[in-house]
C-alpha cells in the first residue's frame, strides 16, 4: 500500500497541494520527496512525537499524589 502526504502551501491568491512524502507500507518507510518542506501545525520543526508524552493510555503519566493543598485569601 502506498501513501501520498499532501502539504498545503498557502499564498495570497490561492492554495498549492504538494505531495511532500511518499509512505510504503510494505516497507513500512517513509520517503521524502527531495527540495520540499512539511509545515507542520504549531510552527513545529519537526513531526510531533509518535506517543504522546503521557501515554496513549495514561500510563506514561506523572502519578498525583494523594491529598490536596487548598489555600484560603
Amino acid at each position: 500500500m502506498r501513501w501520498k502526504i499532501i502539504n498545503i502551501r498557502a499564498s495570497l491568491l490561492f492554495e498549492l497541494l504538494q505531495i511532500v512524502a511518499n509512505y510504503i507500507g510494505v516497507k513500512h518507510a517513509l520517503e521524502y520527496v527531495p527540495h520540499t518542506s512539511i509545515h507542520w501545525a504549531g510552527g513545529r520543526l519537526e513531526p510531533p512525537p509518535d506517543t504522546p508524552h503521557c501515554g496513549f493510555d495514561g500510563a506514561l503519566s506523572r502519578q498525583m499524589t494523594g491529598y490536596a493543598i487548598l489555600i484560603l485569601f
